[in-house]
């Protein structure tokens, strides 16, 4: 079993709530974005910002939705209620958040990676008032904050990874807690490569009660898989499959993700204002290091998860540079170094120049000291033949004691060569063009199903959704999970 998107069961179980008079019509997919995220766009969320349908006064008010996953932190301050007790095993009208806490081969704690509290939080997370005023930031951090939540517990903390989802008696010890708990919005984030069992008894669960949605992700998949089908049981009929987009642009020009970065390759007749219309863009990955360093603040968060999301390509909130490093080289020409790795000090290398070099001998931040010392205005990494693309990073105290403030990027091994050619100008790094909202994100799994049917049945902006962290106090920590 696997962990489903988080944009399937955080947006939608909301989003359901909603009566069709409050639908938009025509709706496209940077509205959307726009709806969830923030303002303009889909810009990335701020402490001084929040949601459009936040400021429309859609908050949820009076409503309930189930979530069934390894658990909830009920102590998290997105959760916590000091007048109240949370009801274990069953519903109360008294807790703020929780009104009702159910195990289904769980427990009564979320696992140790937080999966639960950070689906919880994106869902319904409210502060209680005086913790916003004490830490200066908005009470409502989840879609709909004024709702509260119903949570089956299926995995314990001490077997963390393990869904003991009741799959043969899915409908008496998994659907019915949330049903009877008026709780008719369920999210369910995780799924099956594949099991037809499942998949009919919830068609069978939602014929016999047809005001019950369960809400279930498409699934995830590396980005380089050649499997994209969508996963059990988001492929039953009566069930709403969710799968995710990127989301709009603005969101990535004021958080620049180093997955959806880019480099354009233009020429002495191809820059400034006419770059756009015939430069060619390259994939091209920055360093964790140098102008596209991650904030102090995140850093550490960035490099735990930094590996999943380079192999799904999902974006990063931890991982994002500062945006007024973006085209931090703007029409600069480049030139191969000498030594061609970069790994000693370089020959004739004309300042102001960008420095391609090749990748191995050496690590990283030798190349950068190199080629920062004779005066390169950024370095380009060739990658190997046959090698995979790999995140650029090194030894922090290394990365102070060396200085380096320079722009440094990693593009293909078929690229290498076009990069020398006469007269080859550079800009990067950039927000990739292709990441626009009416596109669907590389780790979203989709396809079509026998009879004619193709799954998922809706899919809107999601990409790298950041919530609550069980393990930190303040509300504000970044929490990614793309698997």
């Amino acid at each position: 079993m696997e962990r489903g998107l988080l944009f399937g069961v955080c947006h939608w179980s909301w989003w359901a709530l909603l009566s069709s008079a409050d639908l938009v019509p025509d709706m496209n997919m940077e509205f959307a974005s726009q709806l969830v995220l923030g303002q303009d766009d889909g810009n990335w969320q701020e402490a001084t910002q929040s949601p459009a349908l936040h400021a429309a006064g859609l908050l949820g008010f009076g409503q309930l939705v189930g979530l069934g996953d390894t658990g909830v932190d009920t102590n998290a301050c997105s959760f916590q209620d000091p007048s109240a007790s949370v009801p274990y095993q069953s519903t109360s009208p008294a807790h703020r958040k929780i009104a009702g806490y159910f195990s289904a081969g769980g427990d009564q704690e979320d696992g140790p990676d937080g999966h639960g509290s950070h689906i919880a939080g994106t869902m319904v997370g409210q502060l209680q008032e005086s913790q916003a005023q004490a830490w200066q930031v908005p009470q409502n951090q989840g879609i709909a904050p004024a709702a509260r939540l119903v949570v089956v517990d299926v995995e314990k903390s001490a077997e963390p990874g393990v869904y003991n989802v009741p799959e043969s008696s899915i409908e008496s010890l998994y659907f019915d807690h949330f049903r009877l708990a008026n709780a008719n919005t369920v999210c369910s984030p995780w799924s099956y490569s594949q099991n037809v069992q499942l998949q009919n008894r919830v068609d069978l669960y939602v014929w016999n009660y047809p005001e019950f949605l369960p809400v279930f992700p498409s699934g995830n998949v590396r980005a380089d898989s050649a499997e994209k089908g969508p996963e059990s049981p988001c492929t039953a009929k009566n069930a709403l499959c969710v799968g995710a987009s990127y989301n709009g642009p603005r969101m990535y020009q004021e958080q620049p993700s180093f997955v959806h970065s880019a480099m354009l390759l233009g020429s002495d007749s191809c820059v400034g204002d006419g770059r756009a219309s015939c430069a060619e863009e390259l994939e091209a990955l920055p360093a964790l290091f140098g102008a596209t360093k991650p904030s102090a603040q995140t850093l550490n968060l960035c490099e735990a998860v930094v590996d999943d999301c380079l192999s799904f390509r999902a974006a990063c909130p931890e991982c994002a540079f500062n945006p007024a490093r973006l085209q931090a080289v703007v029409d600069a020409p480049i030139r191969a170094a000498s030594p061609a790795d970069g790994c000693n000090p370089l020959s004739g290398f004309p300042s102001g120049f960008v420095c391609l070099v090749q990748r191995g001998s050496c690590d990283f931040l030798q190349k950068a000291k190199r080629c920062s010392d004779a005066g390169a205005a950024g370095m380009v990494v060739v990658n190997g033949a046959g090698q995979s693309m790999v995140v650029m990073t090194g030894n922090h105290a290394n990365i102070e004691q060396f200085g380096l403030v320079l722009p440094v990027m990693m593009v293909a091994h078929s690229d290498g060569s076009r990069l020398q050619s006469p007269g080859a100008r550079v800009t990067f790094p950039v927000v990739s063009k292709t990441v626009v909202p009416q596109a669907s994100a590389p780790y979203s799994r989709f396809g079509s199903l026998p009879g004619g049917r193709s799954k998922p049945d809706l899919v809107l902006p999601g990409d790298g959704i950041s919530a609550n962290n069980p393990s930190y106090p303040a509300p504000f920590s970044l929490v990614t999970v793309p698997v």
